[in-house]
């Protein structure tokens, strides 16, 4: 005599599916996951290496003698990385945050090199030109030192920021938070 072990039921009424629970799942991870992002951290982080950015232009621009057109690259990874590290975006704002930093970090730095050739070219110090040059002059000296060359690279560092500051959701992570529990 053979005993049949398997027992059929029906579901109670109202139970969700495996694919209803694999979707609750999936929301659920992303509702923590914009919990977690922290956008005030992120804008006062991306300040802070927007800054360190741009002294870190003053710097290789002031013992390379060079103004150097390639810095708003690592201004760019500094910031987007500062960003997404600290910010936990996983939304596009987080993109524009990073970028934006970016962008004002590169200005601030490549002001800051312009005082600094002037300072040379004048034979005074950078503390002298820099009180001398007054809050309206930077839109015009920033604009003035610019080539088709640093157009490029800023373009290239805020795409680069850009793309840096926020985490994309791949597919092949929500199958993995779909497929991991329920099936």
């Amino acid at each position: 005599m053979k005993i049949d072990y398997s027992i059929e039921f029906e579901p109670l009424p109202g139970t969700p599916t495996a694919e209803e629970l694999n979707e609750i799942r999936l929301k659920t991870y992303i509702e923590g996951l914009l919990e977690d992002q922290n956008k005030e951290l992120a804008m006062f982080l991306a300040g802070i290496s927007a800054l360190l950015g741009a002294f870190g232009w003053l710097l290789v621009t002031w013992y390379s003698g060079l103004q150097a057109f390639w810095m708003p690259l690592p201004v760019a990874l500094l910031v987007g990385w500062v960003v997404r590290r600290f910010g936990q975006g996983i939304e596009m704002k987080f993109g524009w945050i990073g970028a934006g930093f970016a962008l004002a970090g590169s200005a601030f730095g490549n002001y800051m090199a312009i005082i600094r050739a002037c300072a040379l070219e004048y034979k005074m110090s950078f503390i002298e030109v820099f009180g001398q040059m007054g809050v309206s002059d930077f839109p015009e000296a920033v604009v003035e030192g610019f080539g088709f060359h640093n157009i490029l690279t800023l373009v290239a560092a805020l795409a680069i920021a850009f793309f840096i500051s926020y985490r994309k959701i791949s597919k092949a992570e929500i199958e993995r938070i779909k497929g991991s529990g329920i099936s």
